[in-house]
């Protein structure tokens, strides 16, 4: 009896020593199948001229499949030896979460070619669809090449990363299209165009995010010519301010080393309808730079958080008009919003809270006109709205509300050049501007129709030095400066005269040489009040005109006694 206990308990035994040593053989199985199925494959590259030939490309069925729709589907992570050349055809790659890595040397991970369109990623930004694209860090070529009338779409769901690029980290167009509809764009670096180089064709972001990238010019972008359209999507860092069309994902900024911390526009067109720059930095135009020969049309974007030595959002040499933009809390050393060199004209829009030591908002250079919209809340201490040292022309819109600075000069207008103020316009009387004698001892502030506005700044008047770095020195005026008021009728002149206050000085009028009234600015004149000597010249002319009427009246009666 005991041996046939002992029996069993020894076969229980075997039995259970089987049994594990099973398992243990089919979890190994298991943990190498798992690691088979994952582990990366080298894809072979080549000439893709059709989708069997693509799924070839990528490592045959093994690493893509072909989905009931055309797709192609990546199954397993690879790693690409040559370039993926299409040549013609449309496809699109997505993955579930699958990532190809490029080694292909110093060339592109795609080379897309006559007339090709890839699509990376789908419309429905699902987990299932996601992809990513890395490349190594000695890369010199673009990651993707995009050639004449060939296009490249991005989506949701898909992240391009790393390596360098003498133009253009992760796209390079020559003449080609590139959607970035989604996804995200990062960690690249290139001479021109961190992520994106724009040789020429067209350059279309809707959406997506370009973060922490650099480059000399042109931190994310670098359009050399061609067409740059931003109706959404962000470039740099989002900060929680909804911009049409926008993104929501969190980045960081991108960087360049001169011009364009987010965008360098060198000769061609950029239409911003949507879309958020912020967190970006530069020596000039921490978000973007546009040379002589750009054109910039804004209508509904927004420049946040950037910083550069001159233009904190934006430097303009070109041509720019704004129907609409959001300039916010950007700061630099000249031109906290905008430094202007070129044409710039912004009908409509908002430009608050930027800082800088010269022109909080706007430093100009050349030609600057604000129609509508408004300058306030800005600091400096020359110009906390406007630091204008070429051709202001102030025709609607209003300055103001200046964040003070302690001795601030100019709070509202710091004017160096010639500053022109029509009807529309409007200074808040918490404001001052500053006109600067010039080397002929005049300073001017023209008006012309002037339906009722309101100067309700003080006007001051300043001598002006240097000291031996450049600095400007600025002491306030004492003895006679003017101030010009030019109008089409009396009437127009009178209500600007009488609207006009001078701070810390008396002042009279007088008539200059060709009928201009001119203010003479002088603290030992002692005259109660302008508007007095106007009405009184007002006065003087309609008296004129009555007894001249009464002339001919006399006249008259006189030729009807005579009949």
């Amino acid at each position: 009896m005991k041996e046939m206990i002992v029996k069993m308990k020894m076969k229980k035994m075997l039995m259970a020593v089987f049994f594990s040593g099973l398992a243990s053989i089919l979890f190994s199985f298991s943990a190498y199948a798992e690691y088979a199925e994952y582990k990366e494959l080298s894809a072979p590259g080549g000439l893709v001229e059709d989708v069997s030939g693509f799924v070839r490309a990528l490592g045959g069925e093994e690493a893509a499949i072909i989905s009931e729709n055309g797709d192609i589907l990546l199954i397993r992570d690879i790693k690409v030896e040559s370039p993926l050349i299409l040549n013609g055809g449309s496809y699109r790659l997505t993955g579930g979460g699958c990532v190809i890595s490029s080694s292909c040397g110093d060339e592109s991970l795609f080379i897309i070619e006559n007339g090709a369109e890839l699509i990376l990623g789908s419309e429905n930004d699902s987990s299932s669809d996601s992809l990513l694209l890395e490349c190594e860090e000695t890369q010199q070529e673009s990651l993707i090449f995009v050639g004449n009338e060939c296009s490249v779409t991005l989506n949701s769901g898909v992240v391009l990363t790393g390596g360098t690029g003498t133009y253009g980290g992760a796209f390079y167009s020559d003449g080609g299209i590139i959607n970035i509809l989604g996804g995200q764009i990062n960690s690249f670096s290139a001479e021109y165009g961190g992520a994106v180089y724009l040789k020429s064709g067209r350059l279309k972001i809707n959406g997506g995010v370009i973060s922490d990238c650099s480059a000399g010019l042109g931190g994310a972008v670098y359009i050399d010519s061609g067409i740059l359209e931003i109706s959404g999507g962000i470039i740099g860092e989002y900060k929680g301010v909804n911009s049409a069309g926008g993104a929501v994902t969190c980045g960081a900024e991108n960087t360049a080393e001169q011009y364009g911390g987010g965008v360098f526009i060198n000769n061609g067109e950029a239409i911003f309808s949507g879309g958020y720059i912020s967190g970006n930095t530069a020596e000039c135009g921490g978000g973007l730079y546009a040379d002589e020969n750009s054109s910039l049309t804004f209508s509904g974007s927004a420049f946040v958080s950037n910083e550069a030595n001159f233009g904190g959002a934006v430097y303009n040499k070109g041509n720019g008009n704004s129907a609409y933009v959001k300039i916010n809390d950007n700061t630099a050393e000249r031109g906290g919003g905008i430094f202007n060199e070129g044409e710039f004209s912004f009908v409509n829009g908002e430009i608050s809270g930027n800082s800088a030591s010269y022109g909080g908002a706007v430093l100009n250079e050349s030609t600057f006109i604000l129609e509508y919209g408004s300058i306030t809340g800005n600091s400096a201490e020359f110009g906390g709205g406007v630091f204008n040292n070429g051709d202001f022309f102030f025709q609607g819109g209003v300055i103001g509300h200046t964040n003070a600075v302690t001795g601030a000069i100019g709070t509202a207008v710091l004017n160096r050049g010639y500053i022109y103020m029509n009807a529309a316009a409007f200074v808040y009387e918490d404001s001052s501007i500053a006109l600067i004698r010039t080397s002929e001892g005049l300073n001017k502030l023209e008006v012309g129709e002037f339906n009722g506005a309101d100067i309700a700044a003080y006007v001051e008047v300043y001598d002006e030095t240097s000291d031996s770095d450049g600095n400007y020195i600025y002491k306030q005026n004492s003895k006679v400066g003017t101030v010009l008021i030019d109008g089409d009728s009396a009437k127009n002149i009178a209500l600007a005269a009488s609207r006009l206050r001078v701070r810390n000085g008396k002042y009279i009028v007088r008539l200059g040489d060709n009928g201009e009234i001119l203010f003479y600015i002088n603290s030992r004149t002692i005259i109660a009040s302008v508007t007095a000597a106007v009405l009184i010249l007002i006065i003087i002319i309609v008296i004129v005109v009555v007894i001249k009427k009464n002339k001919k009246g006399n006249t008259k009666t006189e030729s009807t006694e005579h009949e």
